[in-house]
């Protein structure tokens, strides 16, 4: 059936020639409409563009996929129609490579297509993040280091204000918090150097000219006025037949007192008013005509006015206004050293990035950025290259705009034809979903095109979609009635009016019958938004025997059952186009922060029996498998850790009681764990942990070296594998769920191999460091989305996504405003907030512009709440439910009812401004539109602590009648013969094929290798591979060199006689010659050509060999770097399997030339070998070789006649065949 379009959605997909902004709200099918302009310019008759002349940026792959794909169908479906048609076939072949990415890809793009005109060397990589720590924590490391050894008076003065403790982890955060915070502009040495102009003030004259003083001045403003429209209601209240008259005149006393702040126009005037101000006492006159409600809510709306003037005083006005200053100016020296810092740091991190050829994201931003513009006195110019893609880009097609930041807004106007007056940017968002703050994203770029855009027409206008093609009407009448009264300009930089409130697109079918429930008596559908709130404690005051998140879960879960019952609702199955009940797959859990309640949601849904999983982002580094195997890997690296230790011995590693270890420990109390355990261990005295002890101190020393050559990824499966560990965590409770997270830190540690950085030692820094910076993967999920459970998600998580049945939990839980109570606040456009630290005296005080940053913050992150709490409501399609736990309900539904507003009115600044939880907004927001909305569209209720007790008291009784149910089960009686015989035979079942369990589809040659040297460790102690040329004892990673031992040299080795120019080998001279030359293309580093043997090399390239090899060059019959890949049976492989199974090998064949019509295989070798020498080459290598003969001779058709292995241990050829 063809999608029916809407006026404004028509329009959006028709308009041509013109910069254009789609406001699109909630469920507007602002995905769809995009998709089809897309089409309709590509299919347009008059002039179609091809899809490649288009570029659409996406925020996350994800959508740029679904993206991808919907275009790809539709081009499929028109060409079904349209078999012939040319220019669609070649719109289905381009799609594939059509610009439909996010600003990281096409940065990216950018980067890789002008890396000539960068410093970047073209076999850059892209760093993951745990490696960008490591080397910020590195130079951070050696910056501080560096200034210490300077000494500076400066710099100790720096330290002495912002350090604490013994390390400087503190100066170090600093450091990189600004520095991160930084790459968000543009330009961030000079947002850097601009961030301290408001502390260049010297008067109060100057200080009224800045940034800061400027939003002091509007917030004071805003803040008074409310009291004034509070008091004007208060007086209002007072007039009424049975208002309190005799607290008029006070009121009025004090509104011509507030009425004085509109004359204010600087920092003093209004300090004068605030501390001139003096509220004369509340007549105490009584009446009894006079309501007790209005006269409580009077002085109520009048103390809240006085504790906002006290509260303005002691946040503002707490120093004379030369302190101020004097503050301000003491502060400033140690914030230029930071700044200074931050600088150097900036530069350091970019060479070290440099040497090691890697990038980050913010670095992909700003090169691409610096490519295509050119800022010139503030004016950013579009560049040559910028020119290019302009040419490219008939139209730039930008989604989520929203939740671009400066970075990208410069860089993408850049590309566009705006500048030479040919508008061709589409952009389509919706502020009231911008919840990225945390990304630094600057909704205010949105807001600036939407205040400044025509609804009419023109270069630059501004469409609106606020049809709501998901919800009921039920779900859209209560986001309506709360955001009208709490999104306001003030705050949310958007006033939630008629133009912005949502109106019903879709539509439902009729239902046959209403289903009963709680709120069908007081007239509301089933459909309609429900506000639990539950009381935190028992009316005796005492606390619940369950935490907030189980008591919230357990009303959930009562309500979960209601709705999945047989009296359930019903939802619209869309495919099937009929009603059906709801099930456990249809309902959604949305928590600000899945880590704060989902444990306990999981743990009560559980006992309840309500199938339900978590999509967490955070638990995986505190799951006790993960910690176990990291901290054996720690004691790995160095055994002297008596935390890791003792964990370790008392995990199944060890198998020791905490008993054990005390008696252990008593009896050799000197020294460190570790000496105590190996005492124990050597004590001739026959002791009872004396065994336990030396299997596991053998074991230990045995892990450890091999740890020494062993790639972490294989040691961490061989840890698991010896240990019996992967058995043991499989029987315990979510044992699957337990192997997989084992199976990402496999995972994570294989990422962590393709990094710069080696060795043990180093993987656990980085894992320290994920750690640390709360880079956390989540747990390991078992279920899947479409199992029949509960998803209980966070809220960004949701964004973009839609459920049936949504349950918004947590509402009660206090804002996050952490980021304003650190000790360095900063803005993007008011700079750097800092407190004044006097060292001498110990002393420290926030400073004035400190204080004002923190407010300005504050109603920033306000504001993202807002948004957040719009995003997670417009989710529903079927039923909203809001829940949230309190303390003390009927004290703070009176407060909550005295803050309402009249009518459609928004809550008064002041209300908004000072919510702590979003129970703050939407309460009184539910009390201001119960006596106007003639169709309530909240149904409110209350849960006390009793009644849960007592649901909970029924569902024991009722698991109790099942357990004894289940304990008088006769199992000697046949129920049923024939599923008797059925699970018989499932549980006696045997697998086949056994062998066939552990097989990989495709192995490397390298694994071949790594399997004779792991047999050949299993047949003797002595390790030949251990020596120092191979892999040094010491810990040479500690100070941050690499590993060039063992595979890390073979490669170095590899790479340079891939390089090499054979012509250019006969003395010792040109050798050196071109290994310099590659260090100056970065081909190498200077370390690493230092790792180099020229003598080796020249011993090779000048032997027998080399003159052959040089010959076969000559004459074109040389051939380097053949990859290649061989089927071969698994037991060829694995001697000691029989499987028929094939298995692909692939790799890479280091040289080979062609003498006489035949083949000559040559592979080098830098393995250290010993007194064995040849033989063991040849026993090492000969399964190797046999692969590559066998690979070559299938590629070539040609014989191989000899297979040569050049050791570089032996400097001669080794003969293999």
């Amino acid at each position: 059936m063809a999608t029916v379009w809407t006026e404004e959605q028509k329009k959006v997909i028709q308009t041509r020639n013109c910069n254009l902004l789609v406001s699109a709200a909630a469920g507007s099918g602002k995905t769809a409409v995009l998709v089809e302009r897309i089409l309709a310019m590509v299919m347009d008759k008059d002039s179609p563009l091809d899809i490649d002349k288009l570029l659409v940026v996406t925020f996350t792959n994800a959508a740029a996929s679904e993206m991808r794909e919907r275009i790809g169908q539709r081009i499929e479906e028109y060409m079904e129609l349209d078999p012939e048609n040319e220019h669609l076939q070649r719109q289905s072949t381009l799609v594939h490579m059509a610009s439909i990415m996010t600003i990281d890809s096409f940065c990216m793009r950018v980067l890789r297509e002008h890396f000539d005109e960068t410093d970047l060397d073209p076999s850059f990589r892209v760093g993951d993040e745990g490696e960008q720590r490591l080397i910020k924590s590195d130079v951070a490391g050696e910056l501080l280091e560096d200034y210490y050894k300077e000494g500076s008076e400066e710099f100790l003065d720096f330290v002495e204000s912002y350090s604490t403790g013994k390390t400087d982890a503190d100066l170090t955060e600093l450091i990189e918090k600004m520095y991160e915070f930084s790459m968000s502009c543009p330009d961030p040495k000079e947002w850097l150097r601009l961030s301290l102009k408001q502390y260049n003030a010297g008067t109060m004259e100057e200080w009224n000219q800045t940034e800061v003083a400027k939003f002091l001045l509007d917030y004071l403003s805003r803040i008074t006025d409310d009291c004034r429209k509070r008091l004007e209601h208060a007086i209002l209240i007072c007039r009424e037949d049975d208002g309190p008259f005799m607290y008029e005149e006070a009121l009025l006393s004090d509104l011509g007192q507030i009425e004085l702040f509109q004359k204010a126009k600087c920092y003093t005037d209004f300090g004068k008013v605030l501390k001139e101000i003096a509220f004369c006492r509340l007549s105490a006159k009584k009446s009894d005509s006079v309501s007790i409600e209005k006269r409580e809510q009077v002085k109520a709306i009048r103390n809240s006015v006085k504790e906002e003037i006290k509260s303005l005083l002691k946040q503002f006005y707490g120093k004379a206004e030369k302190d101020v200053l004097d503050d301000i100016c003491a502060v400033k020296p140690p914030l230029q050293m930071l700044i200074m810092l931050t600088i150097e740091f900036l530069d350091r991190y970019h060479s070290k990035k440099q040497e090691k050829n890697v990038i980050d994201f913010h670095d992909v931003e700003h090169i691409a950025l610096n490519l295509l513009a050119e800022n010139k006195d503030g004016r950013w110019i579009p560049t040559k290259a910028a020119k290019e893609y302009r040419g490219q880009y008939a139209q730039i097609m930008i989604d989520e705009y929203q939740d671009s930041n400066l970075v990208q807004e410069i860089l993408l106007t850049s590309i566009s034809g705006t500048a030479e007056g040919k508008p061709n940017v589409f952009m389509v968002g919706d502020v009231k979903q911008s919840i990225y703050k945390f990304r630094l994203a600057r909704p205010e770029i949105f807001m600036e095109k939407y205040n400044s855009y025509s609804l009419e027409g023109g270069d630059y206008q501004r469409i609106d979609l606020h049809k709501n093609f998901r919800s009921r009407s039920e779900v859209l009448s209560s986001v309506n009635s709360i955001f009208e009264r709490i999104m306001t300009k003030q705050l949310g930089n958007i006033g939630y009016n008629d133009r912005e409130a949502l109106y019903v697109g879709a539509s439902f079918q009729p239902k046959a019958e209403e289903r009963s429930w709680a709120g069908k008596e007081k007239g509301y559908s089933e459909n309609s938004t429900e506000l639990r709130l539950i009381e935190r404690k028992a009316e005796d005051g005492r606390t619940q025997d369950f935490t907030t998140g189980e008591l919230e879960a357990k009303v959930i879960a009562g309500r979960i059952r209601e709705l999945t019952g047989e009296n359930g609702i019903l939802v619209w199955d869309k495919e099937k186009a009929l009603y059906r009940k709801a099930c456990y797959g249809d309902i959604v859990i949305l928590l600000r922060s899945v880590s704060s309640y989902a444990d306990a949601f999981l743990s009560v849904f559980a006992e309840e029996g309500i199938p339900a999983y978590a999509q967490s982002q955070s638990g995986y580094f505190t799951a006790i498998e993960v910690q176990t195997i990291l901290n054996y890997l720690r004691i790995m690296d160095n055994p002297r850790q008596d935390i890791p230790l003792a964990g370790v011995l008392k995990s199944p590693f060890g198998g020791f009681s905490s008993t054990e270890l005390a008696i252990i420990k008593a009896a050799f109390p000197e020294g460190s764990l570790y000496d105590a355990v190996t005492a124990c261990a050597a004590c001739e005295k026959e002791r009872p942990e004396k065994e336990k002890l030396c299997r596991f101190l053998e074991n230990l020393a045995q892990m450890r070296r091999i740890a020494s050559y062993m790639p972490v990824h294989e040691l961490i499966r061989l840890v698991i594998r010896e240990t019996g560990y992967g058995d043991y965590i499989m029987a315990m409770p979510s044992g699957q769920k337990r192997r997989l997270n084992l199976e990402m830190l496999i995972e994570k540690a294989y990422a962590f191999e393709a990094t710069s950085y080696r060795g043990l030692f180093q993987f656990l820094r980085y894992i320290e460091k994920l750690n640390k910076y709360e880079i956390d993967y989540g747990e390991a999920a078992e279920s899947g989305e479409n199992e029949n459970a509960v998803r209980i998600i966070s809220i960004h998580k949701s964004k973009g996504l839609e459920f049936p049945i949504v349950f918004l939990a947590g509402l009660g839980r206090r804002f996050n405003q952490q980021d304003t109570s650190e000790k360095i606040v900063l803005h993007p456009d008011m700079g750097v907030g800092a407190d004044y630290v006097d060292y001498v005296n110990r002393t420290r005080s926030v400073t004035l512009v400190k204080r004002i940053l923190q407010k300005s913050l504050r109603l920033e992150n306000l504001a993202e709440e807002l948004r957040v709490l719009y995003v997670a409501m417009t989710r529903a399609k079927e039923k909203l439910i809001l829940t949230g736990a309190v303390s003390d309900v009927e004290k703070r539904l009176s407060i909550w009812n005295q803050e309402a507003a009249k009518g459609k009115e928004a809550l008064s600044y002041g209300v908004l401004s000072g919510a702590s939880c979003y129970l703050d907004w939407i309460i009184p927001a539910y009390f201001s539109g119960m006596e106007q909305e003639k169709n309530p569209s909240l149904f409110m209720s209350v849960t006390t602590v009793p009644e849960v007790v007592e649901s909970e008291t029924v569902r024991q009784q009722e698991q109790m009648k099942q357990y004894q149910f289940l304990l008088d089960w006769d199992t000697d009686k046949i129920y049923d013969l024939g599923v008797r015989e059925e699970i018989e035979k499932n549980f006696s079942y045997i697998y086949p094929y056994p062998d066939d369990v552990a097989l990989h589809g495709k192995i490397s040659v390298s694994e071949i290798k790594k399997r004779s040297q792991q047999m050949e460790v299993e047949e003797t102690i002595e390790m030949e591979t251990l020596i120092p040329e191979e892999l040094p004892l010491l810990p040479e990673f500690a100070k941050e060199e690499e590993e060039k031992g063992g595979a890390a040299r073979g490669t170095l080795y590899h790479r340079v006689l891939e390089r090499i120019v054979l012509s250019k080998t006969k003395t010792r001279e040109e050798i050196e010659g071109q290994l310099v030359l590659m260090e100056k293309e970065k081909q190498l580093t200077t370390e690493e050509r230092k790792q180099i043997s020229v003598r080796k090399l020249w011993k090779l390239f000048n032997g027998k060999i080399g003159e052959r090899i040089k010959q076969a060059e000559k004459e074109g019959r040389l051939h380097r770097e053949q990859p290649f890949v061989l089927g071969r049976k698994a037991k060829e492989f694995y001697p000691d399997i029989t499987s028929e199974e094939i298995i692909l090998l692939q790799g890479i064949i280091d040289l080979y030339f062609e003498e006489e019509g035949e083949l000559v295989l040559l592979d080098y070798k830098t393995d250290y070998v010993g007194a064995a020498g040849e033989e063991l080459l040849r026993k090492r290598y000969y399964t190797q070789f046999e692969c590559y003969k066998q690979a070559l001779e299938q590629i070539t058709g040609k014989k191989v006649k000899e297979m040569l292995l050049y050791s570089f241990a032996l400097d001669r050829v080794v003969l293999l065949e």
